[in-house]
């Protein structure tokens, strides 16, 4: 096979040669602002497929036409003078390597791989290019990305605004490439096709596919690879890695990528999870404590940079165990970056800074004898703070919508509201209790408030994983995640459990209020105690600072323990869940499901 890089791409059209513009990895860190004209893409082949600018749809290229299928469900002919940021095109008609077979049906997708195998053998490890001709379908399901939002937009958050459509007794025509799993990261590896329907007016990417007739397969074996990569500044400042895990996202099998925000960074190794045993509570409050250590704020550019490095160098091969300084710079990158995007996390809105955040916040809300209005204001902009730490930490995967988002907001700040003015009032009516436990009661009630807006917020933020399940994986034997390792291959979710949303959320909704117990009980329980002594009356000024103090002692310890309480990737009988699942259980029968944090 002859890989060809950097340079200008010859205007002959040579049969049997894949011509690839850009790489699979470049799409997947969202570099699609520019690409290779139309008419220049040409020249190199009359069959391929690709997408437009800002990932904008989809393109199946037949017999030099080339159309583009929006995400409006509309088709249309792409201009010459159009530019496509990744593109994949062979002369198919001159093949010399061409074959063709008549096949009784296609149950499914994976079957075609089986009909490409018997038309040339040794398929897996060679690029292949297919088309199936005025094919009718029993049932097609196809996706269209519906495009970037803003510059660089990392294809793993278009994974699940794509739309997705589905037919029955469709015809059309079929263009689609084979590629080995060798080649993931520069190219998609295994399927990838295409479908335009034969009156031209609506089409997609194949996530599924079924037809019970006869079809015609033709299928090529391109035995040269010429890739050209994309000369311009987005794809010279991306940080490219070499697994197609939002590939194949985005391609309708969602996969489970074990690490934390390290697993954005290059390279196909996988990062020991953690130093500590993460099946106890002890090891879960260690890991939890080294991801909020507040000294990790200051690591610098250049620091953070050289962490990124390290992670990387490892995750290569090019270093062979884990040593003091690569914990530190594994602790570095899992604190400051986001495991989706690969980008730092807004520095208030971190892990890291979540004592420092909340400080002021917490103090406010704990201030005695706030009136009605200091109530409101500091529960609103607790709640502000929480969307925002929320919003900056999401799974960029399963992004919340903006009016979803607003929603959660307004009945959270609306509970923890109504729950501080109500307690308020209620509190110096009561009776028969002495003034000492009325105080007690007075300074308890921003806890009240708090807790229930939390727990209120968890919910409604993530309420539609409620309603539609998140995804299940089988947990593998050792010997399974070695071979994984060496293979690159990644795990594929076993669909989507409601039970195990439930479990998810309602322990994640519980940490919350485990985290804010001691913040909202004991500073308040203790100052009431400290205020009767001598010393703090003669020295009033110092009531806010002491407060502060507690507060900030207070914070710095119950974070981890809270973040402890329930390990993240958390594995699960698989009777535990609904039937579907009863014989699909991994390891011991059991699943694994990402919490959250």
């Amino acid at each position: 096979m002859q890989l060809l890089s950097f340079r200008k791409t010859q205007k002959i059209i040579m049969p049997d040669k894949l011509y690839q513009y850009s790489t699979a990895s470049a799409l997947m860190a969202g570099v699609a602002s520019r690409g290779i004209r139309l008419s220049e893409l040409l020249s190199h082949g009359t069959h391929g497929l690709g997408t437009m600018a800002s990932i904008n749809g989809e393109v199946v290229i037949i017999d030099s036409i080339t159309y583009h299928l929006q995400p409006t469900g509309t088709v249309r002919v792409v201009d010459a003078h159009e530019e496509l940021p990744f593109a994949m095109i062979t002369a198919f008609n001159d093949c010399v390597t061409k074959k063709q077979a008549t096949f009784p049906n296609l149950p499914d997708k994976e079957s075609l791989l089986q009909h490409l195998q018997s038309l040339h053998h040794g398929t897996p490890n060679r690029f292949v290019c297919f088309v199936i001709p005025r094919v009718r379908l029993d049932h097609l399901k196809a996706r269209v990305v519906r495009g970037q939002q803003y510059p660089r937009q990392p294809l793993s958050e278009l994974g699940d605004a794509q739309k997705v459509n589905t037919y029955q007794d469709v015809a059309g025509s079929i263009v689609g490439f084979w590629s080995p799993k060798y080649m993931d990261g520069v190219s998609v590896s295994g399927l990838h096709m295409h479908f335009l329907s034969e009156d031209k007016q609506f089409g997609g990417h194949i996530l599924e596919l079924k037809s019970t007739r006869e079809i015609g397969v033709q299928a090529a074996v391109l035995n040269e690879f010429d890739l050209e990569l994309a000369d311009n500044e987005d794809f010279s400042e991306a940080t490219l890695g070499t697994g197609g895990e939002a590939l194949r996202k985005s391609r309708g099998r969602p996969v489970f990528v074990a690490g934390a925000m390290s697993s954005s960074l290059p390279g196909s190794r996988e990062l020991p999870r953690s130093q500590y045993d993460l099946t106890t509570y002890l090891g879960r409050v260690r890991e939890a404590a080294g991801i909020s250590d507040p000294r990790m704020l200051f690591v610098s550019s250049s620091g953070l940079e050289n962490a990124k490095k390290a992670i990387t160098a490892y995750k290569n091969g090019h270093v062979n165990e884990m040593s003091p300084e690569l914990w530190r710079a594994k602790q570095i990158v899992d604190s400051t970056l986001h495991p989706d995007t690969g980008q730092p996390v807004f520095l208030p809105f971190r892990m890291s800074s979540f004592v420092f955040s909340n400080l002021i916040v917490t103090a406010g809300m704990l201030t005695p004898g706030l009136k009605t209005t200091g109530t409101l204001l500091w529960q609103i902009t607790n709640q502000s703070l929480n969307v925002a730490i929320n919003a900056s930490n999401a799974n960029k995967s399963t992004p919340l919508t903006t009016s979803m988002m607003v929603k959660s907001y307004l009945m959270a700040v609306s509970a923890s509201c109504s729950v501080a003015l109500g307690l308020n009032a209620i509190v110096p009516r009561i009776k028969n209790i002495s003034p000492n436990t009325k105080l007690i009661l007075g300074r308890l009630v921003p806890f009240a408030a708090v807790s229930s807006a939390t727990a209120l917020n968890v919910f409604l933020m993530r309420g539609e994983e409620i309603r539609s399940g998140i995804d299940v994986y089988p947990v593998l034997s050792e010997e399974e995640k070695k071979k994984r390792e060496i293979t690159g291959e990644p795990i594929e979710s076993l669909g989507k459990s409601k039970a195990a949303a439930k479990i998810a959320v309602g322990e994640t909704a519980i940490s919350r209020v485990l985290n804010a117990t001691p913040i909202m009980v004991l500073p308040p329980l203790i100052l009431v105690r400290l205020e009767k002594m001598d010393w703090l009356k003669a020295r009033p000024r110092l009531v806010t600072p002491v407060n502060l103090g507690l507060i900030l002692t207070t914070s710095v310890f119950a974070l981890p323990l809270a973040l402890g309480a329930f390990p993240s990737r958390q594995a699960i009988s698989a009777s535990s869940l609904e039937e579907e699942f009863w014989d699909k259980g991994g390891e011991g029968g059991k699943l694994e499901f990402n919490r959250g944090m």
